[in-house]
């Protein structure tokens, strides 16, 4: 189980470059909704990095203090539903509303899944009584409430929390450069 925690990142690239055994789609409407998708994610993992800064960066379960303000104080894993978003994105863009696009899309969210169980576990055990008050009130990706969002008094800015990502940008990048040589 650490092992998934520890390379996730590495067997998502994994499971990307997968992608490439397979014939791209034609051209289809299904690039505009990936697009969007990859938008849409990459503006969430922007705000969600905002909040938390450099807190989850690493290759270990580690904690010193529960995130609940922000988008954390309606969604517990932005962060993972980013990356979800951006993948389902990417599958789209390469494999439009084909049946390998089904495949990819569950392969990828039963793993982001799985993620958000571990980091769930790990919260509740580190935190107990203070996870539980936050996940009665927070969805694993989606808000339970739509209220205000309590708001982080200490948020980073936009160009901070990027620089952070640095790693993620890059490959992201790289991705989208392999999936428009292919297509």
């Amino acid at each position: 189980m650490k092992f998934l925690y520890k390379y996730r990142g590495i067997i998502l690239f994994f499971l990307g470059i997968s992608m490439f055994l397979f014939q791209p789609s034609s051209y289809s409407p299904s690039i505009w909704i990936g697009f969007l998708f990859i938008a849409i994610g990459i503006a969430l993992r922007v705000e969600a990095r905002r909040v938390i800064g450099n807190h989850t960066r690493g290759y270990s379960h580690e904690g010193d203090f529960l995130v609940v303000e922000g988008i954390y104080s309606k969604i517990r894993h932005p962060l993972y539903l980013s990356n979800s978003l951006v993948g389902i994105g990417f599958i789209l863009f390469y494999f439009g509303f084909d049946f390998l696009a089904l495949i990819y899309i569950g392969v990828l969210l039963i793993y982001e899944r799985y993620l958000c169980h571990m980091e769930d576990v790990f919260l509740k055990n580190r935190f107990k009584e203070q996870w539980m008050k936050w996940k009665k009130n927070t969805g694993i990706f989606f808000p339970k409430d739509l209220k205000k969002m309590k708001n982080s008094l200490n948020k980073k800015r936009v160009i901070d929390s990027v620089k952070s990502d640095f790693y993620t940008w890059l490959w992201m990048a790289l991705g989208l450069i392999g999936v428009l040589i292919q297509k």
